[in-house]
């Protein structure tokens, strides 16, 4: 019938969480609908949804190592949100259940996507795409939900890449120059120029100036003085 991909939402492959959420299914069932999948020829996607109730970083770590292993072609990252007019929602409501913030859920979703792109596994998606329900301000009640929540997942990654090197370098009222491709740039800065002020504070830099002058994207080179220190994702070590 011309169907070539199938995505499953698996959500998490912590069963105590799949129960909570009332999924219907153990962790058991993913896989062995993955493998039926595969085994078919189609190419398969994994839905993740970090953030549901019982979930913590352990469980969360565990149910990216299960996805790893079924090896995907790809997955989308959907941190959990509280809509209204659901049993989560209620749960919400009743103090019962408290959502990630949207820093840890930025912070999450970026490790999750590191990881998975290490394995050669292509994240397609971090966060719901903005739309007109999504924004009226009425239908998400609680959760990391951003129009702009996959570039800020990037944006924490370059702020970890370039805090890596500045860690090892004498910083105190120094300037520096990042140079970036220029289709890195927003999210080298951060939204609002986060990652700069932060960067700034952190090292007690005297100034950060920006080069979109490299041409291959998420890679930077940080440059003190005469000195130039490149770095890129698979150089990160500390996360």
């Amino acid at each position: 019938m011309g169907v070539q991909t199938i995505e499953l939402g698996a959500q998490s492959f912590d069963d105590a969480v799949l129960d909570k959420a009332e999924r219907g299914h153990k962790a058991a069932a993913i896989a062995a609908a993955a493998k039926k999948i595969q085994a078919c020829g189609f190419r398969l996607g994994i839905q993740l949804m970090p953030g549901l109730p019982g979930d913590s970083w352990r469980t969360i770590m565990h149910s990216l190592a299960e996805t790893i292993k079924i090896k995907p072609d790809f997955v989308r990252i959907y941190p959990t949100l509280v809509l209204g007019g659901t049993k989560l929602g209620t749960a919400y409501g009743e103090g019962k259940y408290e959502p990630l913030s949207l820093e840890e859920a930025v912070r999450y979703a970026a490790v999750m996507k590191l990881l998975l792109q290490r394995d050669g596994i292509q994240v397609i998606r971090t966060g719901l795409q903005s739309s007109e329900n999504l924004d009226d301000g009425k239908t998400v009640l609680a959760g990391p939900y951003h129009p702009a929540f996959g570039e800020m997942v990037d944006s924490y990654l370059f702020y970890l890449m370039v805090a890596e090197v500045l860690e090892q370098l004498e910083t105190k009222d120094h300037t520096i120059v990042i140079h970036h491709a220029i289709k890195d740039s927003s999210r080298v800065r951060g939204n609002k120029n986060y990652n700069k002020k932060a960067w700034m504070a952190e090292f007690f830099l005297q100034d950060i100036r920006f080069a979109a002058d490299m041409a291959e994207p998420g890679t930077l080179a940080i440059e003190q003085g005469k000195q130039l220190y490149r770095t890129n994702l698979a150089m990160l070590t500390h996360f």
